[in-house]
């Protein structure tokens, strides 16, 4: 339990940093949305909100895992998981993960965005019409699980109950990915490296074209006009008519 804590803040802030650095070092060069970088709250009260929500919901979120997730009856070994991970499987198991994740992230992103909830839930995030990366911990308790663990929780469970094999590192690689593109769409910039299956992006890329190239204005225009955008990928809201760009 303590190692899972304790894995689920370290690679939070990993991933905040990765985050801080292509926007404002590898991406320095492209303008924010608004022409200038997004106001920023102060230290004390990042790392208070830090604590907060991330820690709290962590905690919680290893108890879920212990009670829910099927235990292992063997030892890790990080050799053997990379030696058994397959680029078409895993970007296959990548594949249902992230139309777990998209739909249930879309229907709860809807439903706490009603007038009975928005205020009580979501209005906290929504406080960052222009976002930046430290709005990945802008919310609520409620708010970070509906949008964020319950999608993920779930989206591991689908592979579990359809009998999917999945290594330790195949679920830390499909999460932290999760995590990583759910982050990436508050860049207040448009990124070349939020995309909807990273392994095979380039293939679909090649077919259909950039289906990527505005999945992040797609979530900024969502905190500029709130009644649109509710997914983290453009599908969802094409699938029900709700995509909006300016």
């Amino acid at each position: 339990a303590l190692s899972t804590l304790v894995s689920a803040l370290w690679n939070d802030r990993w991933n905040m940093m990765a985050q801080w650095y292509l926007v404002r070092h590898f991406y320095s060069h492209i303008p924010y949305f608004k022409g200038s970088e997004p106001k920023i709250r102060p230290f004390g009260e990042l790392f208070t909100e830090f604590m907060y929500v991330i820690g709290i919901s962590s905690a919680q979120l290893v108890w879920v895992r212990r009670k829910l997730l099927p235990k292992r009856k063997s030892g890790w070994s990080l050799r053997k998981d990379l030696r058994n991970i397959g680029f078409l499987s895993f970007s296959a198991k990548l594949a249902i993960v992230r139309t777990v994740v998209d739909s249930l992230f879309f229907a709860g992103h809807w439903v706490i965005h009603r007038p009975f909830l928005y205020n009580w839930v979501h209005k906290l995030h929504h406080e960052d019409v222009w976002v930046n990366p430290t709005s990945n911990q802008h919310f609520s308790i409620i708010d970070f699980f509906v949008e964020a663990l319950i999608p993920a929780f779930l989206s591991i469970t689908t592979l579990v109950a359809l009998k999917i094999k999945t290594s330790l590192l195949e679920q830390s690689l499909l999460l932290g990915y999760v995590g990583y593109l759910e982050s990436q769409s508050h860049a207040g910039k448009p990124s070349s490296v939020s995309t909807l299956i990273a392994p095979i992006a380039p293939l679909y890329h090649y077919i259909l074209g950039d289906i990527d190239r505005r999945n992040v204005e797609f979530h900024q225009v969502h905190h500029e006009r709130r009644k649109c955008n509710y997914s983290i990928t453009q599908w969802c809201d094409n699938l029900f008519g709700t995509t909006r760009f300016y």
